[in-house]
């Protein structure tokens, strides 16, 4: 199967253009602006299902200098994990149906959590 775009004007963390990135379904990212394609490092996709927004919360990202703001508008949350605090990025179609999140710990390693989903071909 081939990877299929599932959010496009990213930005690229490599050329720092703001919107020219499109992230893959397969995980890797595309930049248009520079050509630059990232895979994903260590990442695990986990057996388990997706993080309810109810046990999520937005709030500043302080040491990384993220307002609550952005984090809303990019759909990014922190919960509580194992006892211990986790950032959560979620990964939507078109519609707003999560497709995937990926989590982040404090030490920089992340986990995919996916879920299955059928779309209509009608």
């Amino acid at each position: 199967m081939d990877s299929e775009p599932i959010q496009t004007h990213l930005p690229c963390s490599f050329c720092g253009s703001s919107d020219a990135a499109t992230l893959y379904s397969d995980g890797h990212t595309y930049c248009f602006s520079c050509q630059h394609s990232e895979y994903p490092k260590k990442q695990h996709v986990a057996d388990r299902k997706i993080i309810p927004r109810s046990d999520m919360e937005i709030k500043d990202l302080k040491t990384r200098c993220i307002s609550a703001e952005t984090c809303k508008k990019f759909h990014y949350f922190v919960t509580i994990d194992n006892d211990k605090t986790i950032q959560v990025a979620e990964y939507c179609d078109d519609d707003g149906t999560v497709l995937f999140q990926k989590t982040r710990d404090r030490d920089g390693l992340s986990t995919l959590c996916r879920t299955l989903f059928i779309r209509s071909i009608f």
